[in-house]
């Protein structure tokens, strides 16, 4: 996945979680919120 946007810190915050956690609740949180950043701002 290319890396053009700048994100903001929740949003990059939540690339993390969903890379690196293993909690399901935390990964569907953290995909909603890149689902809304990408919406926005792509």
């Amino acid at each position: 996945m290319a890396k053009t946007c700048r994100p903001s810190k929740p949003v990059s915050k939540a690339g993390k979680t969903l890379a690196t956690s293993k909690s399901a609740s935390a990964k569907s949180k953290a995909g909603k919120t890149l689902a809304n950043h990408k919406e926005a701002k792509h």
